[in-house]
């Protein structure tokens, strides 16, 4: 358990879009779970539903759309592990089966939230997450894109939000 406030908190839909099956869906639910752990959002309020939005809710020290714009792409199962309790267990290979299944099938993850980072008003945001390949990971990988916003857009190099008591200034 994070013992220290988090920097940016986040809560919002998560909204399955495309033709969804059941077994895209067994493909998704331990990523999402993964990613929870990973960067501390996406505790979901209900089960994944496949006929509308589940909402999700969560903290951490970077923005969640600075997360999905910049670190979803590199995103493993090891990193998902490194974060997790012990009970949790993902396959390796998993995002990858995912971001397959997602191109093959041109299934996209919608993602409408309010965010609130320390220092910033709260800002509305929409992302879409879907698969394509990257030429530089040399495969397909699971990635964002911005669909709108009302705060300034994220650039590459930002630097992530710290807790107050560890910025330096």
């Amino acid at each position: 358990m994070n013992d220290k406030p988090y920097s940016s908190l986040a809560y919002g839909t998560l909204e399955l879009k495309g033709s969804w099956t059941q077994t895209e869906r067994d493909l998704l639910k331990p990523v999402l779970e993964g990613m929870g752990y990973y960067w501390d959002y996406l505790s979901l309020a209900a089960p994944l539903s496949l006929e509308g939005p589940t909402g999700f809710f969560g903290g951490s020290e970077i923005p969640l759309g600075m997360f999905l714009f910049e670190e979803l792409y590199e995103m493993t199962e090891d990193d998902m592990r490194r974060t997790a309790p012990d009970s949790f267990s993902i396959k390796d290979g998993a995002i990858s089966a995912l971001a397959n299944a997602m191109q093959k099938n041109g299934l996209e993850i919608e993602l409408k939230f309010t965010v609130k980072n320390v220092g910033e008003a709260e800002y509305h945001e929409v992302y879409r997450v879907a698969a394509e390949y990257i030429e530089m990971m040399e495969g397909v990988c699971l990635c964002a894109k911005d669909v709108f916003s009302d705060r300034p857009p994220y650039q590459p190099g930002d630097t992530p939000f710290l807790h107050p008591e560890s910025n330096p200034d």
